[in-house]
């Protein structure tokens, strides 16, 4: 009979060979058995139990594994310091220079450990930047500025000497509704005015907006901090360019001409390997993020006498004074910024005097270096347009080694304003030049155009993220651009050359920003000319990014903007067009007579159809009638034509409509009443003759007259063009329009130009350049002399202000883009540390002791200037679970508006004197410290910035009133009064100070899935949608967009039932009422208004003296970071099973694995559902294996795998049971045995 005989064998890891000899392989052990187990044929093994160790495999933990992905590219910035020494004073970094570099290197991409990448930005909220360019912050060597604090911003006190926006009363009047053109991003600048009547410009001017805009992080590339140990052989790149012998060709004139790259750091995201609850993943992330390194304190070096009088003669001693503190982590640290030691007169001359050749050979100064260290690091409000337009300036076809403001472009022919009129024809051209068109320099097809275009159409595609820069709200570019119809470049407002008004720097550049050029108000008005504008030009979005031929607008201009154009030399031009922005008349309904031949008794040919009809003779027809002709240009002499070689004509008109004789001369259209009937302008282009154009001067009564003829050939109006000899209108062609009246439109049928009969005159009185009906403009209602290039671009073209003065652009007028701080569409900001010698409050000085002291021979340490950091980032990121949503969420990923206490604030206070007797003090605020956001934000004057001056408007003095008074001064009643500072943007969003961006998460889209963000239930998109102005980090993060941001960035969430505190009176108090909150006004009777509180001082009589001044409620309300959560719940388990596999098998049939076609020998696949305790239990194995040979098991390797059979992350202590079962025969039956041996 035969039995079955089991045994179990215990496979536990820590009894294991591996475990036993130091390697603690979890999930590959090898147990020995005993002295051998003996196994024949039949018998069978399968599992009995197993017992996987994992910590945390509960039903709601989340499995992390160390699977990798595959491999990328990263790119982030490496700080290489140089020269390292011991840190203190001007040194407080512990070396003397720094490279930065950005730097790309492949990586792997594992599932638990990750790469994220963060940029860094400050906000413009009124506190520690200033806005750039500026030629320095502080007056002096900044060691005595306290008066700044009192001050208005003003030249003198390190404004430059332009801000760089074109401003200008030309075409005030007829192009934009009499206002002044500016041409401006509104959403960058705002028009600053302290209600002044003088005409300093610092009274009234642009400036960059206070509106707590994001500005995204660049670095120099190379920076130095003062003197340096070799100051004779260090490279003087920093200060002027040097040909390729080393001689010196000029100064980099500008700090917007070094290098910079964009700020990105590295931080890994390591979660160990296994099972973790969602919380403990949170908090773990969390913690990284926020991870601190050691308190810094900050010495200041400083060498003393002997105390009390000793050791006279003697050595005095250095010691190391604790100065600051600093407590930095991993994504909110301190950056190099400017401060009073830095941005200073004193180095900024030190900087301009080194800046042109034959100066002294050492360029590079302890005070250039400290001047330039300020702007290591700059905010940049659009980062894609920053860096595609330095891509551009350093790779132009024309451009200076080493810098980039000097790379340009231009046209190949000058640009004259009548091809661009509202009146020229946008498919018609004048000697070979098309209308509305720029030809450029860059041939078509050449392998350096090819580059070059591609250049530009990564500035125009940038710039499609930002519509705002198309608004063109102050000048006659309104209604004209958007984003989905044009594009631009910059253009510098004056050609190059040598005259009066013209552009005569020593180096040619798109642009300038002002920083070195000038030192007084009389030069600055000789420099107006040295800025750029934007020049708008054609766009269409249906050829974004497509390489097309150029051919045509219809076939699509390459990239949406490049026309491809023949010029004379035969060969072709990449050319930008302004025809299609609404400026300009269509030529279906325009004669210009360039191909038209006809007189009178003469075949007419080459005529417009649309307006004449072609085959019929003049006379017969009564198209033309009398001494009337098409004709060719002529020299002048009275014989036949105008004179078309002195320049008189515009472009050298080649061919015009001739009026001459003495009968009455006509020129008239065929029957057009369907075009009368559209409504609108008659259009023509006039000369009237006279010695100075070569024709022949009008008599009394040769007037030239237009007349709307009805169907039976009657005059039914007439309306006179020009007077004759009474009405002499120049020596060029000149625009003429009439608006239809009803009557005429109504029975108009002909129109007909005609000149009376005169008996005095028998030569050319009248020319027509042009014949148009007003259907064919675009804009009916636009002037004929508005160009689709902005008029006082010609017109200041030439150093001049007047357009009968020049109507040329010049061929020598540099095109491209401007990389300068001030240009267009560059809106930069410099780091500012905040601190001055001493605090608004005079009793408050931010100096130190020099420790003992012998008399008063030691001086107070000026530690202030010694600061030169702020801090950046996030101060606390969190990732959290929510229980109730089950969904992870990001938020504080910015550095929140608080509640801030004033600069007369003190923790304690005790009792306050009384008001006629007050000492200026205050209490702290009780919600002190509060995270908050705020509109029309206060600034409590602890924290300067020149942007910001002046600060004594911020708190003030009025007299209280009451009705009950009559609107008199109650006696006693003196408010105290904070109100918005005038640099700040009224009813504006306030809620942070800095922040970063979580610009890249690690992972490919491909991998996103495995990744440990997409297990956590955050989706791809979620992070790298396309950037638009609706995602940006120009715009705000909320439910709209918060779910398809192009990289992770937060702000304060906002709700509507905040807006229930809105109003307010004009203290300030909340009515809780419906209303919309508005401006209100204080009504001030003081004399001394407004005066510092406590004194007799007064501001200048200019600044709201004895006068109202706006009151902008203060609206402060508790704020939280808007929550970017995952969009599905987290994937809890990576695989359904783990999978134990046995060398005990000799013959294993289980198909499974990557490729499905492996037979791997599995005994178990255990299902992850049963957890106890930080145990998966598989139980019985319902897979059995039988063995076929015999053999002696003396050692068994386990392995645990996961599915795809990498070996599990799992615990120590793992076991498996192993369940043999052998059989055998019964022999305890001895009776049978005998009888059967017996029958034998």
């Amino acid at each position: 009979m035969e039995i079955e005989d089991i045994t179990i064998v215990d496979a536990n890891q820590v009894f294991s060979s591996e475990f036993l000899g130091g390697n603690n392989s979890k999930a590959l052990f090898t147990n020995k058995v005993g002295h051998g187990l003996i196994v024949n044929p039949g018998d069978k093994v399968s599992i009995y139990n197993s017992f996987i160790a994992e910590a945390g495999a509960t039903t709601d933990a989340i499995e992390i594994t160390n699977k990798f992905l595959g491999t990328r590219e990263i790119t982030y910035t490496q700080l290489t310091p140089v020269n390292f020494i011991s840190g203190s004073n001007d040194k407080p970094l512990g070396y003397e220079r720094v490279s930065a570099s950005n730097i790309t290197e492949t990586v792997n991409m594992n599932q638990n450990n990750i790469d994220i990448f963060i940029n860094y930005y400050k906000t413009t909220n009124g506190e520690n930047y200033f806005s750039l360019p500026r030629r320095f912050c502080i007056t002096g060597n900044g060691l005595s500025a306290g008066s700044l604090w009192t001050s208005t911003d003003e030249f003198d006190l390190g404004r430059c000497y332009n801000n760089g926006i074109l401003n200008t009363s030309v075409g005030a009047n007829e192009y934009n509704s009499g206002y002044e053109q500016a041409f401006v991003c509104e959403a960058d600048y705002f028009f600053f005015s302290d209600n002044g009547s003088g005409t300093d410009i610092t009274s009234y001017d642009w400036k960059l907006k206070g509106d707590n805009s994001r500005y995204t992080i660049f670095v120099r590339e190379d920076t130095r901090y003062g003197q340096q140990t070799d100051m004779v052989s260090l490279s003087n790149s920093l200060v002027s360019t040097t040909a390729e012998g080393g001689g010196q060709i000029n100064g980099l004139f500008s700090p917007s001409e070094y290098p910079y790259v964009e700020y990105i750091e590295k931080l890994n995201i390591n979660i160990k390997e296994g099972f973790i609850s969602p919380s403990a993943l949170a908090e773990t992330i969390s913690n990284q993020l926020k991870e601190q390194k050691e308190p810094e304190i900050n010495y200041f070096s400083s060498t003393l006498t002997q105390p009390n009088g000793a050791g006279i003669g003697e050595p005095g001693y250095e010691t190391l004074l604790p100065m600051s503190v600093e407590l930095n982590s991993k994504t909110y640290h301190t950056f190099w910024s400017s401060g009073t030691r830095l941005s200073n007169k004193d180095n900024w001359t030190e900087w301009n005097s080194k800046l042109y050749p034959g100066n002294p050979v050492l360029f590079n100064t302890s005070g250039t270096n400290n001047y330039l260290s300020q702007f290591q690091y700059i905010g940049v409000k659009r980062p894609d347009l920053f860096k595609a337009g330095r891509v551009w300036a350093a790779n132009s076809t024309i451009n200076q080694p080493d810098t980039l403001t000097q790379a340009y472009t231009f046209s190949i022919h000058d640009l004259n304003a009548s091809q661009f009129r509202n009146s020229a024809d946008i498919n018609g051209s004048s000697l070979g030049i098309l209308n509305h068109t720029i030809t450029t320099i860059l041939e078509w097809g050449q392998p350096n155009t090819i580059k070059e275009m591609d250049y530009i159409r990564d500035i125009i595609n940038a710039q499609g993220n930002y519509p705002e820069l198309f608004e063109n709200k102050f000048n006659q570019y309104k209604g004209f651009t958007n984003v989905n119809n044009s594009r631009f470049l910059h253009i510098n407002v004056s050609r190059n050359g040598t005259n009066a008004g013209q552009r005569a720097a020593e180096i040619s550049s798109v642009g300038w920003d002002y920083m070195c050029e000038g030192t007084s108000r009389a030069q600055v008005l000789k420099k107006e000319e040295y800025k750029s504008t934007p020049l708008f030009f054609d766009y269409n979005p249906k050829y974004k990014n497509i390489d097309t031929d150029g051919e045509s607008w219809e076939t699509g201009y390459k990239y949406g903007i490049f026309k491809k154009v023949l010029w004379t030399d035969g060969k072709y031009y990449a050319a930008l067009t302004t025809s299609h922005l609404g400026i300009g008349l269509d030529g279906a309904d325009v004669e210009n007579f360039a191909v038209a031949v006809g007189a009178a008794n003469n075949t007419m040919t080459g005529f417009n159809t649309n307006l004449f009809e072609n085959g019929l003779t003049g006379a017969a027809s009564e198209q033309i009638f009398g001494g009337a002709q098409v004709v060719n240009s002529g020299t002048g002499l009275g014989t036949g034509g105008f004179d078309s070689e002195t320049g008189y004509f515009e472009l050298h008109t080649p061919r015009y409509f001739l009026f001459t004789g003495s009968n009455t001369r006509i020129l008239r259209t065929k029957n057009i009443q369907e075009k009368i009937k559209k409504g609108g302008y008659v259009v023509l282009s006039f000369i009237q003759g006279n010695s100075a154009n070569g024709g022949e001067n009008a008599d009394n009564g040769e007037d030239l007259s237009l007349d709307i003829v009805n169907i039976n050939d009657t005059i039914i109006s007439t309306h006179i063009i020009s007077f004759g000899s009474q009405n002499y209108v120049g020596a060029l062609f000149t625009d003429y329009e009439h608006k239809l009246t009803d009557a005429e439109i109504s029975s108009g049928v002909f129109l007909q130009i005609r000149q009376n009969t005169s008996s005095q005159s028998t030569f050319d009185t009248f020319g027509i350049r042009y014949f148009a009906v007003e259907s064919s403009f675009y804009n009916p209602e636009l002037p004929r002399f508005q160009t689709s290039i902005p008029n006082p671009y010609f017109s200041l073209n030439n150093g001049n202000a007047s357009v009968d003065v020049n109507t040329t652009i010049s061929s020598t007028t540099n095109i491209g883009w401007d990389v300068h701080f001030n240009a267009y569409g560059n809106a930069h900001i410099g780091l500012f540390d905040g601190y001055l010698n001493r605090n608004y409050n005079e009793s408050g000085f931010n100096t130190m002791l020099p420790g003992f002291r012998q008399g008063l021979t030691e001086t107070n340490i000026p530690n202030f200037q010694y600061v030169n950091k702020i801090y950046l980032g996030s101060d606390d990121p969190l990732v959290e679970y929510n229980t109730i949503t089950n969904r992870f969420e990001i938020s504080n990923l910015h550095t929140p508006e608080r509640v801030q206490n004033p600069y007369n604030s003190l923790m304690s206070v005790g009792v306050l004197p009384s008001p006629s007797t007050r000492a200026d003090i205050i209490p702290e605020f009780p919600t002190q410290g509060d995270i908050v956001y705020k509109i029309n934000k206060r600034l409590y004057d602890n924290n300067f910035t020149p942007d910001m001056m002046p600060y004594n408007l911020n708190n003030f003095d009025i007299a209280a009133q009451s009705s009950a008074t009559n609107g008199t001064n109650i006696p006693g009643g003196v408010l105290n009064i904070y109100n918005l500072n005038q640099n700040l943007q009224g009813w504006n969003i306030y809620d942070q100070l800095t922040g970063i961006i979580i610009k890249d998460f690690g992972y490919t889209s491909e991998t996103w899935n495995e990744s440990l963000f997409g297990i956590m239930g955050f989706s791809y998109e979620q992070f790298n949608s396309v950037p638009t102005n609706l995602n940006d980090i120009t715009t705000r993060v909320g439910n709209s967009n918060k779910n398809n941001l192009p990289y992770a960035f937060t702000n304060a969430n906002i709700n509507s039932v905040d807006t229930i505190d809105f109003p307010t009176n004009t203290g300030g108090s909340s009515k809780y009422t419906l209303q919309i909150p508005i401006t209100q006004q204080w009504n001030n009777n003081l004399t001394n208004f407004p005066a510092q509180p406590g004194t007799e001082e007064t501001l200048p009589a200019h600044l709201w003296s004895l006068s109202r001044v706006n009151a902008f409620p203060a609206i402060t309300e508790a704020a939280q970071s808007v929550k970017l959560s995952a969009q599905t719940v987290p994937r809890a388990i990576r695989s359904g099973y783990y999978a134990i596999r046995s060398n005990i098998i000799d013959s294993p049939n289980f198909i499974g694995g990557p490729d499905s076609g492996f037979n791997y020998p599995i005994l178990q696949c255990l299902s992850k559902v049963n957890d106890t305790n930080d145990w998966w239990v598989g139980g019985e194995s319902s897979i059995e294996y039988t063995f076929d040979r015999e053999k002696t098991i003396t050692e068994i390797t386990t392995a645990i795998t996961t599915p795809d059979m990498r070996l599990a992350s799992i615990e120590q202590g793992s076991s498996v049971l192993y369940k043999i079962t052998r059989y055998r025969t019964d022999n305890s039956d001895i009776i049978s045995q005998i009888l059967g041996n017996n029958k034998k």
